[in-house]
């Protein structure tokens, strides 16, 4: 989102040494949150891979960062939150080439997730006790909460019924997440509303300590530039999407005699199935078949114009 000269200036660990915006946050013995303070300042950051971070979990303080995390997801799913467990990829262009990588879930990747989320709950919490106009993210309650099928077709299923999540002004809870209330604020290099969720944090903090800055933006500026940013939000996300799909078909062009496996997700005159090894979902017309039923699929053709591929089941 911002040119790449700010970014190797403001990212964490790009420098000998970070500026940081930091948050010291309480937690209780069952999960919830005490109370939050924070403040500017600066850290030497050490970067390292999710899997280079595992070991460090039993070794050093991320350890007890590992409990917190463990205690906030029980709290969490105690109070609703959706777990969505699939297979997913890593897709990335190399040299004109695409490459589909799979995404191995770690301990080191659940620990970030929590602490990025007990890092939004705390600080959408202490915006609103300072009455501060703030950026909230909310989700509504899902559509039901009827019994889902075992499996990945459950957690299909379970997305189904999941409404999308929005930027608001006015505080309402995550269902998604089982919090009450929410904010995204770990992403300001990326992610538009979280910059302003920066701004208005430390125009907030300068005068608690004492430094020049901006004044907090009111209610009405907030919303018009969180309304104005929404529609082009939208709009990058559908080419994302399309861009992931052009590739991971250019990718099934450069290999016309793949053979791999897909999950039956959805059932009925057509199959609706999902393919770990692509991260892809795909129609194929076939009989009877069983939710979570691993079948064995051929690729047929590529039809990259129309964003589309033809599977056929083999056996």
């Amino acid at each position: 989102m911002l040119p790449e000269a700010i970014v190797n200036a403001c990212g964490l660990g790009l420098q000998a040494v970070s500026r940081t915006l930091t948050f010291r946050i309480f937690v209780n013995d069952d999960g919830s949150i005490a109370n939050v303070t924070m403040k500017p300042g600066f850290a030497v950051i050490t970067r390292c891979t999710y899997e280079s971070a595992v070991p460090l979990i039993q070794t050093t303080e991320l350890r007890l960062l590992n409990e917190i995390a463990q205690k906030r997801r029980m709290y969490r799913e105690t109070h609703g939150a959706i777990t969505i467990d699939k297979p997913e990829v890593h897709l990335y262009v190399q040299k004109g080439h695409p490459v589909i990588e799979p995404i191995t879930a770690t301990p080191a990747s659940e620990l970030v997730r929590e602490m990025m989320i007990l890092a939004g709950e705390a600080v959408a919490w202490w915006a609103f006790e300072q009455k501060l106009p703030f950026p909230f993210y909310c989700q509504d309650a899902p559509t039901e909460r009827n019994k889902f099928p075992n499996g990945l077709a459950g957690v299909y299923a379970r997305l189904r019924t999941m409404k999308a999540g929005y930027v608001s002004t006015s505080p309402r809870a995550h269902h998604g997440l089982g919090i009450s209330m929410y904010t995204q604020v770990t992403s300001p290099l990326r992610r538009y509303a979280d910059l302003i969720a920066h701004e208005q944090m430390r125009s907030y903090l300068s005068e608690v300590y004492g430094y020049t800055y901006p004044p907090a933006l009111p209610v009405d500026e907030v919303t018009e530039r969180l309304g104005r940013a929404s529609f082009q939000v939208s709009m990058l996300r559908k080419a994302e999407k399309a861009s992931e799909l052009h590739w991971t078909l250019v990718w099934l062009m450069e290999h016309p005699d793949w053979t791999g496996t897909g999950i039956v997700i959805q059932t009925g005159s057509m199959s609706q199935i999902y393919i770990p090894e692509l991260g892809m979902e795909t129609w194929v017309k076939a009989g009877t078949l069983e939710l979570n039923t691993e079948v064995k699929l051929k690729l047929l053709k590529v039809q990259l114009p129309k964003l589309e591929a033809v599977f056929q089941i083999l056996g």
